[in-house]
């Protein structure tokens, strides 16, 4: 009898065993001789805790941005304001302190301390104007523009030799109008004004210039700090400029004429002058909820 040797080999059981498509059919087996199916459990989503957890997260990090664009804003802001401040203040106390520096004659009296209740410091001072070459003269225009005014022939040659002084026309035309030379030109002999003329002159217009008595005027107006330019004259004459505690002729009184007026500064809640021997100026300025305070001395030239 002849043997019937199989060729089954452990490779091809694997093979029968590993297969996919053996597999597969091994499956197939299995389910049909399984009496229950087999259940996979797979997550499928967030638990309530770690949803209000990650909610919690989320919040605190917002929030803490948001805190930090605040502070951020805030803080930019604030020095914004500072920055404003600063800067009026020292262009006040520049403004002032330049033209105290030249001046000849204070006319506010001024104590000696800041702190007397008797005797408290003004929050204004006047006093004269000393950066100015002396000058006097008077002649008629040759002609005039809406901002310019053409000069006498024997006017200065110098360039801006007249510039800022005022100049007022006496007679004629545009009579009365006084205005602020801001550029003049010493070949045409045109000066040029600040702002227009109210009447332009004309060849009829007769005009004086005179920077013998010009006066500054520095005071607090509410939260500005405003600047005067003036001068005094007799009721009588009030073309002839005369000094603020000149003894007017009987039958006549002294008044000021105002030049120009303009504001320097803002924010200022605070303005004290007091003198030491030397010029004491404070300033205290505020804006919201910030505050500054500037002092400096002033050491005259010519006092």
């Amino acid at each position: 009898m002849t043997q019937k040797i199989s060729t089954f080999t452990p490779l091809k059981k694997s093979f029968y065993l590993f297969h996919p498509c053996q597999k597969l059919l091994n499956s197939v087996r299995g389910s049909e001789r399984t009496t229950e199916p087999t259940t996979l459990s797979f997550p499928t989503g967030f638990t309530l805790t770690e949803v209000i957890v990650s909610i919690t997260i989320l919040v605190l990090i917002i929030v803490s941005i948001f805190s930090l664009y605040l502070f951020n804003q805030r803080a930019y802001q604030g020095s914004e304001v500072t920055s404003e401040l600063l800067q009026n203040g020292r262009v006040i106390l520049e403004r002032i302190t330049r033209e105290l520096r030249q001046t000849d004659e204070i006319v506010t009296s001024l104590p000696d301390v800041p702190d007397n209740p008797g005797n408290p410091p003004p929050e204004e001072i006047l006093f004269r104007d000393g950066h100015l070459p002396l000058i006097a003269e008077s002649g008629t225009a040759q002609g005039a523009s809406q901002n310019t005014i053409i000069l006498n022939s024997s006017a200065s040659s110098q360039d801006d030799y007249y510039r800022d002084v005022f100049l007022k026309i006496i007679s004629g035309t545009g009579s009365g109008q006084i205005k602020k030379i801001i550029e003049y030109d010493g070949a045409t002999k045109i000066a040029t004004i600040r702002g227009d003329w109210e009447t332009t002159p004309d060849t009829t217009s007769n005009y004086k210039i005179d920077t013998s008595y010009y006066y500054i005027h520095y005071f607090r107006d509410d939260s500005n700090v405003k600047r005067r330019a003036l001068t005094y004259y007799f009721s009588g004459d009030p073309d002839t400029f005369v000094p603020w505690n000149a003894e007017p002729p009987v039958g006549q009184t002294l008044e000021q004429q105002l030049l120009e007026e303009e504001i320097v500064g803002e924010y200022v809640s605070s303005l004290k002058f007091w003198q030491s021997p030397v010029v004491n100026i404070a300033l205290s300025l505020e804006k919201n909820d910030r505050n500054l305070n500037l002092q400096t001395k002033v050491f005259g030239r010519n006092l």
